[in-house]
Formats: structure tokens, sequence, C-alpha cells
């Protein structure tokens, strides 16, 4: 059910990096509300969008992330929805400048989407003010459906016939902590080198990418853990398809897209423990949770070496997923959070 698009309309902003996880998720709202997609790096400043709002006679924005997209947003003339992104949360609050932008942001937004309990408690603990305005709409996913060019796949992913691919999909910032277990995952790999891992993901942030290369090209075992860059939505669910376990290794996450996505293409999930990716991952249920990089690599390990316990796990995934984060479900709410924004009087 989408939303009824309201005279002279609506719009999401969001980064729209190709290959990112804002991406993916601003183009789904987008089209449960029949609403069209701004990119944050088209705006200077907060004047620059007002504008661009204006000449579009935009009715009702979304913007997603309080900080990033909420400092264009206030004072915009537009009524506004933000959505909470994890880095608000677990970075931006900390920090006394953006915390103030944020505040803001939230203060003017007509309604505050988080997409769970923790996201929710833990705004509502900085900013008890703003509490009343969230609602929880946990995000949905989409498949992207099967390609046929695997050898084409194989080939951008570097892997030989009879290496076992480990995925680990992450855009390249500090908070995504891609090195977190390369130490623990090259000795595996040097204990058994049909094991491997491939990162892939945009560089988001150059300064860090250039030091995940540089830490990669020092390995002793260089097809350990390699680097392949940005994959498209397609390519990467078919990645995704093709290994035997999809990883995550982040200080902190909102909701990740790309753990929802192994759970719905039934590829078993291996975590670093963080009270975002413990929202999704009941461990031993329907995915590992790991403490450590060594627990990573022994869980991870357990997968391969028992198809049962593999099967099991995505299995359960796939339920969790089908039941908790439906598309139909999604879009209904968030033409409800719609209905009401425009309803709703300014403050």
């Amino acid at each position: 059910m989408a939303a009824a698009v309201p005279s002279g309309g609506t719009v999401v902003l969001s980064s729209l990096t190709a290959s990112t996880g804002n991406a993916v998720t601003a183009q789904r709202i987008a089209a449960h509300l029949g609403a069209s997609t701004l990119d944050l790096a088209s705006f200077p400043d907060a004047a620059a969008l007002s504008r661009a709002l204006a000449a579009r006679r935009c009715a009702l924005a979304f913007g997603i992330h309080a900080y990033r997209a909420g400092r264009l947003l206030v004072g915009c003339g537009v009524p506004f929805v933000l959505i909470l992104g994890g880095t608000d949360v677990n970075e931006h609050l900390s920090h006394p400048a953006k915390r103030a932008v944020m505040a803001a942001a939230l203060a003017e937004a007509r309604a505050v989407v988080a997409f769970h309990p923790p996201l929710r408690l833990a705004l509502e603990a900085a900013l008890p003010e703003v509490g009343r305005k969230v609602v929880e709409i946990p995000q949905a996913v989409l498949a992207a459906p099967p390609l046929s060019r695997r050898a084409e796949l194989r080939a951008a992913l570097r892997l030989e016939a009879e290496e076992a691919l480990l995925l680990l999909p992450a855009g390249l910032r500090p908070v995504k902590d891609v090195l977190w277990a390369a130490h623990a995952l090259e000795e595996w790999h040097q204990r058994d080198p049909t094991v491997c891992v491939r990162l892939v993901g945009p560089r988001l942030d150059e300064t860090y990418a250039a030091a995940v290369e540089d830490a990669l090209a020092a390995q002793q075992r260089p097809r350990a853990v390699v680097y392949c860059g940005p994959l498209g939505q397609a390519e990467l669910h078919e990645a995704m398809r093709l290994a035997r376990a999809v990883l995550n290794t982040s200080v902190s996450e909102g909701m990740c897209n790309s753990i929802l996505e192994a759970f719905l293409l039934e590829t078993p999930v291996v975590a670093r423990c963080n009270s975002g990716n413990a929202t999704l991952i009941n461990h031993g249920v329907n995915g590992f949770l790991a403490g450590s990089p060594e627990e990573l690599v022994e869980l991870t390990a357990s997968l391969l070496a028992d198809g049962e316990l593999a099967a099991r796990l995505a299995r359960s995934a796939k339920e969790h997923v089908d039941t908790h984060h439906s598309v139909a479900r999604e879009a209904e709410m968030y033409a409800q959070v719609a209905e009401f924004a425009l309803s709703r009087p300014k403050e």
C-alpha cells in the first residue's frame, strides 16, 4: 500500500552513494510513498535545499539520518519526518555540536522513525522531549533476481574454483572496522587455503580506505582477505548466494541491510556482537554473534564443517525476515506516518 501523494509531492532526502545501504533504503521508501529521491551531496547548505523544495512545490520530506539530513531540513518550510540511522545514535549523539544540530532537527520534525527499540530507547534517553514523536518501523528487504553471469562475478571476486567464499559487505569507513578480524582470518586461510574473504563496498572515507588497502597489501597470504570494490545490488545478492557465509565486523550498526539481505537469501550470517546486530540475530538460532575475531573464525568454521547447522540457521533467518521485515507492512506504516505528518500542526 503506497501513500497517496499529496499535492506537490513527497521527497526522500538521503545520501545516494551507489552500493550503500542508505541508497537502498531511500529508494525502497520512496517507492512506498510514490516519492522522488534527493541526494544530500547535491546541497551545500540548508538554503540550497529550501530553494529546491520550493521549486518542486514539495508538500512533505523524509530525511534519512537526523544529523546528515536534519541539518539541511531545519527551517526548510516543508513538513518533514526524520529516519534515525545507527550513526546518529551510536556516534553523533556523543558529539556536542552534532547533537545540538540533531536536537533542533528532531524538535522540528513532525515524526521520527526508529528501526528497532535500542535506537528509540537511546534517543529517548538522550533527548526525552522528542521521545513521543518516535514510531518504530523495522526495515524491510527485497532480493534482486538471480544472475546468470556467475563466471564473471567469480572473476570480479578473484575466486578460484576450489575456494570457499566468505563475503564481508561494507562501505569503507571507520565504524565498519573491516580489519577487526583480518589477522585471525588470514591465520585461518594459512591453515586452510581454500577459505577466502572478499570485502565488497564503496570507499566512503578515503583515509580509512587507504589504510585498509595498505594493511591488506601487507598480508603474508595475499588471497586471504581481498578488497574487490563495490558491487551493484544484483551482483551483491548473487555474491551472497555464492557465499558460504556473510560476515559483519562493524563496531556499531543501526539495522544492517546486508544482514537482512543475507537472511532473505538464506546465507548464514556471522556478525560482530553489537546492539544493532543483536536485534536481528538470535545467537545459535538464526545466525551467530561473535565477541572476538577468534570467535568469529571459530563460528564461521563450524558452519563450513556442518552443512546441517548452516542450513538450519539459514532457514530460521529466512523465517525471521519474512515474519518481521515485511515489505507490505513497511509500506503501510510509512503511509500512515506520511498521513500523520501532513495532518499534524506545526509546533
